[in-house]
C-alpha cells in the first residue's frame, strides 16, 4: 500500500470514528433512539462488535441481516452494480496515530496484541 493509500484509509477510518462517535450520542439522548439501536443490536450482535454495530446503525439503520461480501457469496448472491458497501472498523489495519486518538482502537489494539 503506498502513502497516499495509507492516507485515504485513515482518513476513511477517521471519518467513521467520527460517525461511530456522534451515533453514539445520538443513541444516548432518548429512550426510543437507544430502543431502536438494542432492537438493531440484538438482531446482529451475535455477528458484529458493538462499535461496528453502531457504524452499521448509523449508515442503514434500516438494514434487517448485515453480511459481508464473502458470506453473501457463500450464500450464492451477488453484488448488485452500484451497490454501496457499510463501512467498519477493522482495528488490525489502523495505524498506530489513530489508535492513539481513540480509546476503543487502544483497548483493540491491546486484545489483539495478546491474541
Amino acid at each position: 500500500m503506498n502513502q497516499e493509500e495509507q492516507q485515504l484509509r485513515e482518513r476513511k477510518t477517521e471519518a467513521l470514528m467520527d460517525l461511530v462517535s456522534e451515533q453514539s450520542w445520538n443513541v444516548k439522548r432518548s429512550k426510543e433512539s437507544l430502543r431502536t439501536f438494542l432492537s438493531f443490536f440484538a438482531r446482529i450482535a451475535n455477528h458484529w462488535s458493538a462499535p461496528n454495530a453502531i457504524a452499521i446503525f448509523g449508515q442503514r439503520p434500516h438494514i434487517r441481516n448485515p453480511i459481508t461480501i464473502d458470506e453473501a457469496q457463500k450464500l450464492g448472491h451477488t453484488i448488485k452494480h452500484g451497490a454501496k458497501a457499510i463501512s467498519i472498523l477493522e482495528p488490525t489495519a489502523v495505524d498506530d496515530n489513530l489508535v492513539n486518538k481513540s480509546q476503543y482502537l487502544r483497548f483493540r489494539k491491546w486484545a489483539l496484541d495478546r491474541g
